[in-house]
């Protein structure tokens, strides 16, 4: 398990790699098609985010396996804690690429709980 996860580890870096190469145009994505988005409800949005928690060293692009990726992220969030808002907060910030402009894409406040994040996800 650990050699696969370090395997998938290298992968993304090496995607990461790739689109870090592509003109600076390219590289945007279209978070700003709207105003606002805020797919999490209210309730994750209130919740701070206190200092100690580091976002998880991991990214997603949309070519990764997405079983993967929440295992890795799952495994990170033991070690750091945090509430379920948490745990929404630090997956979104892991999205690059296609997978931040289908995050952006959801209706305002619809994401209510991590278990709901992570079946859409999938």
């Amino acid at each position: 398990m650990r050699e696969e996860l370090g395997k998938t580890h290298e992968e993304l870096r090496k995607d990461l790699k790739q689109c870090d190469r592509r003109p600076p145009r390219e590289r945007e994505t279209s978070l700003h098609e709207r105003d606002n988005t805020e797919p999490f409800s209210r309730a994750i949005m209130d919740e701070p985010v206190v200092v100690h928690h580091v976002a998880p060293r991991i990214t997603f692009t949309g070519v990764e396996d997405s079983e993967t990726h929440l295992t890795m992220f799952n495994a990170q969030m033991i070690i750091s804690g945090g509430s379920d808002a948490i745990r929404c907060k630090m997956f979104m910030s892991a999205f690059t690429g296609t997978t931040i402009q289908w995050f952006s894409g959801l209706p305002d406040g619809h994401i209510t709980s991590f278990a709901q994040f992570a079946k859409l996800f999938r």
